[in-house]
């Protein structure tokens, strides 16, 4: 199959197809998306975090699983446990992110904790790495259970972090994704989260070829920004087409250049200019649920008004001109089948209509509050102070020297195994140095490229070995070298014994 250019009526379509990928394929993933909509994500936050969860979607392949959560005071899942990334699949995704609202507080231990809950009960399917985004303020009270959480529950899985927020809270999040294996990234409300994401969509995913541009006699592109291109699957693009042949360029994933020129076909269908304006509406309520203009607005009813497209702010309504009942009007109450999911023993009956048992009806005055428990003075007492010292700030953490000696040899038994390029060896000191790490919280969080290398390059080369194809091994093998290189301060490089690895890296 080739990409194709069909034109009609002024717009066109273009249906990108990537290469062929020949050999080992990678390994397929299955994410988790935690998106915090506690009451701090009020605003341009929570329409951010929506949308760049969408964008990140967008960056799995079609072998890949995902599923997603959305945490306040509780955890509520998108229906239907890990879904294919297929059209279907993501189309499914972005509408549940559309109804997620900010409200409550937050409360990420228990949404991790459902998270790994999620992906051990997947652990049977063999050969697929385990992924976890968090998309957060980073607004979080007990920082320290969750970091204990991911130092005991993490196993196979990677770690992400995205920030969204002015004044993100940058320490914990690092941390988390450095712990995970991940990377952090942070951007602010509103601001273009198509490339501020990119880093991390494509480590998340394995595109074939990034930094699409289409180029020609066109306007009015939707999607904004063209989508990397990912091993079997197809990427669409709407616009209005001035003519002449289009190229696309772009850039494979070895550092390679991409180019196509393709000539345009007219096509008698009228459903192009539907296809393009739903597209651009798309991505106009995006900019509205940022920034709330009422420019955007306008344009949004206008395009749904000229091509019939169903919005947040039109609706098709059908008028019937003739009158029935010529006579006086009276009232019917009509029954309805009950929500669902509602449970009618929470429900009383009202006039016309059903309340939630305790609710207080519109204009009937409110129980007041209960008093607040106040502190009181002994009687006497004019005055109460803490007498005492400063403050002292909280005490360094430091690895033990048993911690260090420990992650050390699991290293040194790693480097070797890497070398001897055998499976047996390789997957069993991959497991012993993950285990170390784990025992040593302070060392894991100072070392994100081994964390990264462990759960995510020596996961495809053992994947690559299991299915008896080449294994990469030259290709990451720098990767592995910039990880000893930092690992070498935490460590305490200066202590090594002549002869070790670490002279032999130099």
């Amino acid at each position: 199959m080739q990409s194709q250019l069909l034109v009609h009526g002024g717009f066109g379509m273009l249906s990108l197809i990537p290469p062929a990928r020949e050999g080992f394929l990678g390994t397929p993933r299955d994410v988790v998306f935690v998106v915090d909509r506690s009451g701090s994500m009020q605003g341009p936050k929570m329409a951010s975090a929506a949308r760049a969860c969408a964008l990140l979607l967008r960056t799995l392949g079609p072998r890949d699983r995902f599923a997603a959560l959305a945490f306040d005071d509780i955890v509520e899942w998108m229906p239907g446990g890990f879904a294919q990334a297929d059209e279907g699949g993501l189309e499914r995704g972005e509408k549940w992110l559309r109804s997620v609202f900010a409200r409550g507080g937050t409360e990420l231990d228990g949404a991790m904790r459902e998270a790994f809950t999620r992906i051990r009960a997947q652990s049977g399917s063999e050969g697929r790495v385990p992924v976890v985004v968090l998309l957060t303020d980073g607004q979080v009270g007990d920082e320290s259970s969750v970091l204990k959480r991911l130092q005991s529950e993490l196993g196979e899985a990677r770690v992400f972090t995205v920030g969204i927020d002015t004044a993100v809270n940058d320490g914990f999040l690092r941390r988390l994704a450095a712990l995970g294996g991940g990377t952090s990234t942070f951007v602010e409300p509103g601001a273009r989260l198509e490339e501020a994401l990119q880093a991390v969509g494509r480590e998340i995913g394995t595109p074939l070829i990034t930094d699409v541009e289409i180029k020609g006699e066109l306007s009015d592109a939707a999607p904004a920004r063209v989508p990397d291109l990912f091993a079997g699957r197809a990427s669409a693009a709407f616009f209005r087409f001035g003519g002449g042949r289009v190229t696309v360029t772009g850039r494979f994933a070895d550092g390679g250049k991409y180019s196509e020129a393709i000539e345009p076909r007219e096509a008698p269908l009228a459903a192009i200019d539907h296809l393009w304006a739903r597209a651009r509406i798309v991505d106009l309520e995006d900019e509205f649920r940022a920034a709330h203009s009422e420019k955007i607005k306008k344009e949004i009813i206008a395009l749904s008004i000229k091509h019939t497209v169903l919005t947040r702010f039109t609706a098709f309504v059908v008028i019937d001109p003739e009158v029935v009942n010529k006579g006086s009007r009276r009232t019917v109450v009509q029954p309805v089948e009950m929500p669902a999911e509602w449970a009618p023993q929470n429900l009383v009956m009202a006039t016309g209509r059903m309340i939630p048992r305790g609710a207080t009806m519109m204009g009937a005055p409110a129980a007041p509050p209960p008093p607040r428990a106040m502190a009181m003075a002994p009687a006497g007492v004019k005055k109460m102070r803490f007498l005492g010292g400063p403050s002292r700030p909280p005490p360094v953490e430091t690895a033990t020297p048993a911690q260090i000696e420990s992650v050390r040899e699991k290293l040194e038994a790693f480097v070797e195994a890497f070398k001897s390029r055998k499976l047996e060896i390789l997957e069993k000191a991959r497991m012993e140095l993950m285990k170390a790490l784990a025992d040593a919280l302070v060392i894991a969080t100072t070392v994100p490229l081994l964390q990264a290398f462990l759960r995510s390059a020596a996961v495809e080369i053992i994947a690559a070995l299991k299915a008896g194809a080449a294994p990469p091994f030259d290709k990451h093998a720098a990767t592995l070298q910039a990880a000893l290189d930092e690992a070498r301060a935490p460590l305490g490089a200066s202590m090594v014994k002549a002869g070790s690895f670490w002279e032999a890296s130099i």
